[in-house]
């Protein structure tokens, strides 16, 4: 089940992209700077460790809320 942050992101951008005109071209860049934006508002409510790891040679994030990682 995904957190309350994340179901309220899904659905911002979801209205964002109805709103949007279908014949507009792809702004990546201003997605990203939306996205930017978006993680500044809706913060995570506890502390988060990001360890970079490589899974057989596949290159990705160990994210451990603070919670978890008192429980370990």
């Amino acid at each position: 089940m995904n957190s309350w942050l994340a179901r309220v992101l899904k659905s911002l951008l979801y209205i964002k992209r109805l709103l949007q005109n279908s014949d507009s071209k792809v702004d990546v860049a201003g997605g990203r700077a939306n996205l930017e934006r978006a993680g500044v508002i809706l913060r995570p409510a506890v502390h988060i460790d990001y360890l970079n790891v490589s899974a057989n040679g596949v290159p990705g994030e160990w994210i451990t809320p603070e919670a978890q990682r008192l429980n370990m």
